[in-house]
């Protein structure tokens, strides 16, 4: 309700994808609609009764393709305008509002998918954001490398949110090999879902040994 990015992004990606699901199942949204009271199987009930207390609602499912296109169309003119100048993108978008890497990283990834889903992206807009990216990834390796605390920025470890980036910029082909090092060194230090995200990047680079190991 916000209009912030997160809420712009996940309003309509996950319609799109469900919808390009549907149709590999051939299986079209207007069907769909018919079968709407009968979806959910861990509700009890007669089904009859149940549309009745859903109708009390006023937000229901989409079942109409084209006003999926139109949201699909209308988000990705927001998150387009909602991109800042230095390419990346904040939590909202104007005066004073500064890049997050974790936010434009989220972009990043979501209109590559949507773009792969047959949503047309504006040109240079994902490529932007990438190089802010891998801005960002320059910044924070240098920090990594820099152990001499009394010399400016450092960190010691690897962490979960350049995983995340580096997922992300291998997507586009962009791999910084001496942060997938520091990973793989780190990788220790790292969640769970880092480490899956460092597996699937590896696997794409054919880097099978390291990704068992990992």
């Amino acid at each position: 309700p916000y209009g912030c990015t997160e809420q712009t992004l996940n309003r309509f990606l996950p319609t799109v994808i469900a919808q390009s699901v549907l149709r590999r199942l051939g299986v079209d949204l207007s069907t769909l609609k018919n079968k709407h009271p009968n979806l959910n199987a861990q509700e009890l009930g007669n089904d009859q009764a149940r549309q009745e207390q859903w109708k009390k609602y006023d937000t229901n499912p989409v079942f109409d393709e084209s006003l999926v296109n139109e949201m699909s169309k209308a988000s990705i003119i927001r998150l387009s305008n909602m991109q800042l100048q230095d390419g990346g993108w904040g939590w909202f978008s104007g005066y004073g509002e500064r890049s997050s890497a974790h936010t434009t990283a989220y972009v990043v990834h979501g209109l590559r998918l949507a773009r792969k889903l047959g949503i047309e992206v504006p040109e240079g807009v994902i490529k932007k954001g990438a190089n802010w990216l891998t801005g960002y990834q320059a910044e924070q390796l240098a920090q990594l490398e820099n152990l001499d605390q009394s010399r400016g920025k450092w960190k010691r470890d690897a962490d979960d949110l350049d995983a995340f980036v580096y997922f992300v910029l291998q997507e586009e082909d962009v791999v910084n090999s001496r942060m997938r090092e520091l990973l793989i060194r780190d990788s220790d230090e790292l969640s769970v879902y880092a480490k899956a995200l460092m597996g699937l990047a590896l696997d794409q680079e054919g880097r099978r040994e390291q990704r068992d190991a990992l």
